[in-house]
């Protein structure tokens, strides 16, 4: 049972062609397993992403409160700090009039020390 020449090449051709559908199956389901364990990795790097989205969010809205409070802060802080200098520019002004209370307590104690300053200066010099 010999076959033609002719006959071989078509057996020999389908044979072949048999063959590399059997390697490009196995090839392609080997592509398709990298390609699902590619899209595999990336879903659980996007679901990281979107957790480490969230938590960056989170922080922000923290430290947006944390802005706000310590604007506040500051806003009270000034007001109470201009309320402090109307009080001291209040004082200096009542040693410039000499007929408040503090001006004369403060020029009687200025007499006095200065009094006090001249009878020690008297007491060194003896």
């Amino acid at each position: 049972m010999t076959l033609e020449e002719s006959v071989q090449h078509v057996v020999m051709a389908a044979i072949q062609e048999l063959m590399s559908k059997e390697i490009l199956g196995f090839v392609a389901s080997d592509i398709s397993s990298d390609v699902e364990q590619q899209l595999k990795r990336a879903m659980e790097e996007l679901n990281e992403v979107i957790a480490e989205k969230e938590e960056l969010k989170q922080r922000c809205q923290e430290l947006d409160l944390q802005v706000a409070a310590l604007q506040e802060e500051k806003c009270s802080l000034m007001s109470e700090n201009e309320i402090m200098n109307d009080r001291l520019d209040q004082l200096d002004g009542s040693f410039d009039d000499t007929n408040t209370a503090v001006a004369k307590k403060y020029f009687h104690a200025q007499l006095q020390l200065e009094q006090l300053q001249e009878e020690n200066f008297r007491y060194e010099l003896i």
